[in-house]
């Protein structure tokens, strides 16, 4: 496997991971959250220029269903995740206080649900990509053959974050402590 390749899965799979932590605000509390978002933000720019290339192809070649359901899903997470970068810093009451605007309940249900749509939006994506990201695995870890109990296992692992986004984007979509 090449290195850009290893690059690419550490970032995702770091995005991914610091997605489900910074989904438990009530967990880590607001400070981390805010941490993690940073991190993120900076994992999410670092995503995109890896990724730089996918923008020129948009209007290029065939466009059947799943490649339009594809840049639809795509476009649509990087609308809610830059809704929620630039929703974060004025209601930010740790790392941007300087800047916040105190109590704007409008901004922070805006964050909120943006952030929830995203992670729904990041589920569908990684599932849309999940051979590309099972082969790159495979490569990095030189396993050449199938494993049905490791290929359910990753399936119960990609549901259940499915499952815990849209839980939580009903469960907790307005408030927060």
């Amino acid at each position: 496997m090449n290195r850009n390749m290893l690059i690419r899965l550490v970032i995702d799979l770091s995005m991914t991971v610091l997605m489900l932590v910074a989904m438990a605000y009530q967990i880590t509390g607001n400070t981390i959250h805010e941490l993690i978002g940073i991190i993120l933000i900076l994992l999410f720019i670092a995503h995109n220029i890896l990724n730089r290339r996918w923008y020129k192809t948009i209007f290029k070649g065939k466009h059947n269903v799943q490649r339009i359901l594809s840049i639809t899903v795509n476009l649509l997470f990087l609308v809610s995740m830059a809704v929620v970068i630039i929703s974060s810093v004025p209601i930010s009451r740790d790392i941007f206080a300087f800047i916040s605007i105190n109590n704007d309940m409008t901004l922070l249900q805006i964050h909120v649900l943006a952030s929830y749509w995203g992670f729904i939006f990041m589920a569908v994506h990684i599932g849309m990509s999940w051979g590309t990201i099972i082969n790159a695995v495979r490569k990095m870890t030189g396993i050449t053959n199938t494993s049905r109990i490791r290929t359910i296992a990753f399936r119960i692992i990609a549901v259940l974050i499915v499952v815990y986004g849209v839980q939580t984007s009903f469960g907790k979509i307005c408030f927060r402590g």
